[in-house]
């Protein structure tokens, strides 16, 4: 579905995915196979597929291989997903912060995010009122240089209030230029996160001349907090959608390769004995690989419910029930693999015996639990 290829018309093979692959991403994914014969570590890419509509989708692909005991590859197996929408995210994040820094560019105050009592960031009209007459790089530099010692008590107070916990502050107080004049400032401090880091917001008015309007320093303060607030909104879901991705993938490579990895391996007794069994033990065999398929394709349903949950489009549904059903039910799905291991299973707990919680977490709890051990 993801790639929009019928596999019974055009063929499952690697020539016709590639054609689905857009152009200009080719080589990589070219490149990613013959990777894979080679690097024993899981391999994972970002690349484009173009249909014949001009549509186009972002995939998400992780791929590894096992190797025998002499090194050479026997199989490859991995994972795609659409990712397009989280490209979408970040091509709206990114477009957000151009907006957020033109916006900043273009206000006339000076604007700067202080992280460890210096300047991590200044715009242009920031740069011109802090230098004076002379061309200085203010990024890096203290932010005490431009505090005069009789303003230092209150301009300290109010930073390290809002540091602390504080929302924001608002105060009149000298500033100093590099070339060591003062100038009345009135100053806004806004607490912000900076790459995960606590930091301040400074906003800055030059307001010895009093030519700029009350009005138009509203108006641009109000845009200047709604784009950073925004901003991190989206960062903040961006990060949760990713997060929620890699632990996807990392439930879907540990929970389907031991079904897998069983239905393998009554292929390989079926097909290495087929001359020594009977027509009921062919049929035995096939049934047991039949309900191997049946039962993975569940536990994938499974795990597609569970992602709905990660991402909040399926709520949490807790309740009380009797846990032996689903004990009996996670032990049917092992069953080939405990037969192939030589293995028993063993459980007592009482019919009646009841728990609260959600059905399909706990059952995906459970069939980590056994299958890991």
């Amino acid at each position: 579905e993801i790639l929009e290829i019928n596999p019974r018309k055009y063929g499952a093979n690697f020539n016709n995915f590639l054609e689905v692959v857009h152009p200009d991403d080719r080589v990589i994914k070219n490149q990613l196979q013959e990777d894979l014969k080679t690097k024993k570590s899981p391999i994972e890419i970002n690349y484009r597929l173009l249909f014949n509509d001009g549509r186009t989708k972002w995939i998400n692909e992780i791929c590894s291989t096992d190797f025998d005991m002499e090194g050479n590859p026997i199989r490859s197996y991995g994972t795609i997903q659409d990712i397009t929408k989280y490209k979408l995210l970040e091509e709206n994040f990114r477009q957000k912060e151009e907006q957020y820094k033109s916006l900043i560019e273009t206000i006339p105050s000076l604007v700067t995010i202080i992280q460890n009592n210096r300047f991590e960031f200044i715009n242009h009209a920031g740069s011109k009122m802090l230098e004076g007459t002379k061309k200085h790089q203010i990024k890096g530099m203290s932010i005490a240089k431009f505090i005069p010692q009789k303003s230092r008590k209150n301009f300290n107070k109010n930073f390290k209030s809002v540091l602390k916990g504080q929302t924001e502050a608002y105060f009149e107080e000298k500033m100093l230029r590099m070339n060591g004049s003062e100038f009345d400032a009135e100053i806004k401090f806004i607490r912000i996160l900076h790459e995960s880091s606590p930091a301040i917001q400074m906003i800055v008015n030059d307001i010895s001349s009093k030519n700029k309007t009350k009005e138009v320093l509203n108006i641009s303060e109000a845009k200047i907090q709604k784009m950073t607030v925004n901003l991190l909104e989206k960062e903040n879901k961006l990060n949760e959608l990713i997060e929620t991705k890699n632990k996807f993938f990392s439930i879907i490579a540990h929970d389907l390769r031991s079904p897998f990895n069983s239905i393998i391996e009554f292929l390989e007794i079926l097909l290495n004995q087929y001359e020594e069994f009977d027509d009921d033990e062919r049929k035995n065999y096939l049934s047991l690989i039949e309900d191997d398929a049946k039962r993975t394709l569940k536990l994938l349903d499974d795990l597609l419910e569970w992602s709905k949950v990660q991402t909040g489009t399926m709520p949490f549904q807790p309740r009380q029930q009797k846990l032996l059903p689903i004990l009996d039910y996670v032990s049917n799905n092992l069953d080939s693999v405990i037969y192939l291991k030589q293995l028993k299973l063993n459980y007592a707990i009482p019919a009646e015996f009841e728990i609260f919680a959600d059905t399909k977490m706990l059952t995906t709890i459970i069939q980590n639990l056994i299958s890991n051990a």
